[in-house]
């Protein structure tokens, strides 16, 4: 079996992380063809590999997500593209309309702890680019 592995994720679910083996197979019909390449998040490294047993698990579920995913001859229908296609722009919608209201940002910063999370020193990335930015 020729294997590429490579899929960019974070490490908890919260951040599009989870199960390996449900990630893979939930790639696109046809997209993985026997090669998926795929990181871990540094956190999650010794969670999953630092044990022979769970490291051996996890490889495992891996490669058979990637065997599963190959071999699968599931194919979307033309219905099932259109269906997905409209659900994709009624979310779409309703995320923009959210999202792009003037009051939003100010909405968005008054009711959750975002400012006071971003002054704690827990992340590996800043959680601003620049000082005061509040873009998307």
């Amino acid at each position: 079996v020729d294997i590429r592995v490579f899929h960019g994720r974070g490490g908890t679910v919260g951040r599009g992380g989870g199960p390996t083996h449900d990630a893979i197979l939930a790639q696109p019909p046809g997209s993985v063809r026997g090669r998926i390449k795929f990181t871990e998040q540094g956190e999650v490294v010794t969670y999953k590999y630092a044990n022979t047993d769970t490291a051996l698990y996890e490889i495992g579920m891996g490669i058979t997500g990637l065997m599963k995913a190959t071999l699968s001859d599931r194919t979307d229908t033309e219905e099932h593209k259109l269906i997905l296609s409209q659900l994709a722009r009624y979310g779409e919608d309703a995320y923009r309309q959210l999202t792009e209201a003037p009051e939003f940002l100010d909405y968005f910063y008054e009711s959750t702890p975002v400012s006071e999370i971003g002054m704690l020193n827990i992340g590996s990335r800043p959680s601003h680019r620049s000082k005061g930015d509040r873009s998307r």
